[in-house]
């Protein structure tokens, strides 16, 4: 059985809101699963509420699985819609302790579902992975009991460095929404014929700061993905030095 991806194309100049009409368009064609990201990675855009219960509803009207992922649930400064609190029950929950409790490198997630699903993706991921190592299990229940405060702490200091790099970004030559949830800045260079795949080579060669091009999420040539990891101190100068990259384009 065979499966194709249908992107819905969102746009800076809309706040990267989704088009739900132009959605309801794409599922009247019988799709099977729609695919949510809320925070987005790498927008850093949250999904209005009004906006969610729409697309909820539509996924109702077409009798659509939703993939909800929502791995940045916590990076926000007010709570984001979830489809657990949605009312609907033909949906995939998808989570991970990667995010909430910065276990990058320890991978680990989790989903909610019906039980038949359930059963069919345990199928799955027993024969692609057999199971999660227990180091990393061990490492997820200090995270759920003893780490949770600490958690907390280096996500409010990670939301305000996202502020920093907001703040540094209005100096230089782009454009930007200043992201919601998530801790991504995707701005868009405002350069005539600006190939952010190009550009993205000569900042880590030239300038020793590294980005994600635009087009690793679609077609996004002018725009670059910041993750906001950086210390605190060293953000200014990496966003100064993408100014300077970007005057020389």
């Amino acid at each position: 059985m065979k499966g194709r991806v249908i992107p819905l194309h969102t746009r800076l100049e809309d706040r990267w809101d989704i088009d739900v009409d132009a959605l309801e368009t794409e599922l009247r064609k019988g799709v099977k699963m729609l695919v949510l990201n809320t925070p987005c990675n790498p927008t850093g855009k949250v999904v209005k509420k009004e906006t969610f219960e729409r697309i909820v509803n539509l996924a109702a009207k077409y009798d659509v699985t939703i993939l909800s992922d929502e791995v940045y649930d916590r990076y926000v400064r007010s709570p984001a819609p979830s489809i657990l609190e949605s009312g609907y029950n033909n949906f995939v929950y998808v989570n991970s302790f990667s995010k909430q409790f910065g276990m990058t490198g320890w991978r680990i997630g989790y989903l909610v579902t019906t039980p038949d699903n359930v059963l069919r993706i345990r199928r799955v991921l027993q024969t692609a992975i057999t199971c999660v190592p227990e180091f990393i299990q061990d490492a997820a229940l200090v995270a759920m009991g003893s780490a949770r405060a600490e958690a907390q702490r280096q996500i409010k200091k990670i939301l305000d460095k996202v502020g920093l790099t907001c703040r540094e970004l209005a100096k230089i030559d782009v454009s930007f929404y200043k992201p919601e949830g998530a801790f991504y800045v995707f701005p868009k260079a405002n350069k005539q014929n600006f190939d952010s795949l190009t550009f993205a080579r000569k900042l880590l060669e030239q300038h020793h700061v590294s980005i994600t091009p635009g087009q690793a999420f679609g077609d996004y040539p002018e725009y670059f993905r910041l993750a906001v990891s950086l210390p605190k101190a060293e953000i200014p100068h990496a966003i100064r030095a993408i100014g300077t990259a970007i005057e020389q384009w």
